[in-house]
């Protein structure tokens, strides 16, 4: 019994040294553990930027449509819309436009409306004025729609559907005439008798020759910025009427 009694105490030593060995090196790792996370740190993580997408489409004085998609953060897209609700003038919307870079830097307002005017006659249709009813020929157009659709009468609507039904890639088309209704619209016209102001809730615009671009935004907001041959507005609300002869 003395051999196995020997050699179990001698395992029993060898079993204390190899846990004292190993006590303090495990005290060490949990020191420098907690040690990296101080009792005042948070675990950051990386913040998600939400961006809005913009149905762009360009409207030339031919009638052919080039449509893009432009990526805003959504700040910059509130900001954006905010301004141009309170914009003066096209001149100005197109402005913030080319400087959030939704459309080209080299698009102005005077381009854009003389595109339509090479088409007038000698002799400018008058305006009709009847609230809340606007009809104006040749004129700059301004008017953003929300919770409403916008539709497009001409081949730009077939062209689509023949892309997604037989997978063909035309995506230039010829349009009309643009039709918009929504819950709530404004819509101001500069023609050539004074500038139209309407307010609408609900209301609809109805353009022909429209020469500029749109901006929409499924069933939150339809936008559209340039000049049309004419230009349709009605609906229920208010309508102001700010004439250019005294």
């Amino acid at each position: 019994m003395k051999p196995y009694l020997y050699k179990g105490i001698c395992a029993a030593i060898a079993a204390l040294f190899i846990a004292m060995a190993a006590v303090p090196a495990i005290g060490v790792q949990s020191h420098r553990a907690s040690t990296d996370i101080q009792p005042g740190d948070t675990m950051e993580t990386p913040a998600v930027q939400e961006t809005v997408t913009l149905a762009v489409t360009e409207y030339r004085a031919d009638g052919s449509t080039t449509a893009r998609t432009v990526t805003l953060d959504t700040q910059d897209a509130e900001s954006l819309h905010r301004a141009l609700d309170t914009a003066h003038g096209l001149e100005e919307q197109i402005a913030l436009l080319r400087g959030y870079g939704v459309i080209p830097a080299d698009v102005s307002a005077a381009d854009v409306l003389a595109a339509v005017q090479d088409h007038a006659p000698a002799v400018q249709p008058a305006s009709i004025w009847l609230p809340p009813l606007s009809v104006v020929f040749f004129s700059e157009v301004s008017a953003s729609f929300r919770w409403g659709v916008s539709l497009r009468v001409g081949m730009t609507p077939f062209l689509d559907m023949l892309d997604r039904l037989l997978g063909l890639d035309w995506q230039r088309g010829v349009d009309l005439a643009d039709l918009c209704i929504a819950m709530r619209g404004t819509v101001n016209t500069y023609g050539p008798l004074g500038t139209h102001r309407l307010s609408l809730k609900p209301g609809m615009v109805f353009m022909a020759g429209f020469v500029g671009y749109t901006i929409d935004t499924v069933l939150w907001r339809h936008s559209f910025y340039g000049a049309a041959v004419m230009t349709v507005t009605a609906g229920l609300g208010e309508h102001d009427f700010d004439p250019w002869f005294p």
